[in-house]
């Protein structure tokens, strides 16, 4: 009786264990999100470059990873990675223009804080390879005069990464009820509440790289800026705020 007592005491304390390091694990997988578990954070971040652009893209602005209706709070992913699940937080949707051409669009699903990604780093896009056999293929990459760019037009890079000037690290690290979200941009601490921005811009000026931000002579430096052709990059933070998960439409074209 002594050991079959040892025994279901042993037990009990295994599965009180058990409970009590699930319930921390829960705890810690919601540490820094406030938000309601019906609801999802919206940010949309924006990456815009006025050089970097090799060619034309034969099909034109890469397709996005989502399509956004602001009027009715509707989100439909393009792609099923795309889609806000049960366990998301946030969704940081990631966009890069070169030239006014869309680049990269692509979706993140925050799950739990702090999260991070990377802003600014290389895009690998390339313009189509021709059909099987050199047969009849993909429209071929063109350059501004409507020229085959480069050998042919096949297989080249489109967009030179030395031109995209602003590399930042943007780290999450807190998501309040409200839909106010906390983020570190660069080493920059910024609060965003819903429908609030955040602009900043680097300019190259012959080896130098300088940055703006939105102040006094901000606009005055980036009209000198774009008169001189100098590559700019201006990198766009914008809280839509919570966001329905019942409103995620089904994902498709």
């Amino acid at each position: 009786m002594k050991g079959g007592n040892r025994i279901g005491r042993w037990l009990k304390v295994c599965i009180v264990t058990v409970i009590l390091v699930g319930g921390v694990t829960l705890a810690l997988s919601w540490a820094g999100s406030l938000v309601p578990r019906g609801d999802y954070a919206l940010v949309l971040v924006t990456e815009t470059n006025t050089r970097g652009l090799l060619a034309i893209p034969p099909e034109g602005d890469a397709p996005r990873a989502v399509a956004l209706d602001e009027r009715a709070r509707t989100l439909r992913p393009l792609v099923p990675e795309c889609a806000p699940d049960r366990s998301t937080r946030a969704l940081v949707v990631y966009e890069v223009e070169c030239a006014g051409v869309r680049v990269l669009s692509e979706a993140h699903r925050v799950r739990k804080t702090p999260w991070h990604f990377d802003a600014g780093g290389p895009v690998t896009a390339l313009s189509p390879y021709p059909g099987p056999g050199g047969g009849a293929g993909p429209a071929r990459a063109v350059d501004a005069l409507g020229a085959p760019a480069g050998p042919a037009g096949w297989g080249l890079p489109l967009v030179d990464n030395t031109m995209r000037l602003y590399s930042a690290r943007i780290t999450i690290s807190e998501l309040a009820r409200d839909g106010t979200v906390t983020l570190d941009v660069g080493g920059r601490s910024v609060s965003l509440k819903p429908g609030e921005a955040w602009t900043g811009a680097r300019v190259r000026d012959g080896s130098a790289v300088l940055e703006l931000s939105p102040g006094t002579g901000w606009e005055t430096s980036l009209r000198r800026a774009f008169a001189s052709g100098a590559p700019v990059t201006r990198l766009d933070v914008f809280n839509y705020g919570l966001w329905r998960k019942e409103r995620v439409q089904e994902c498709g074209y």
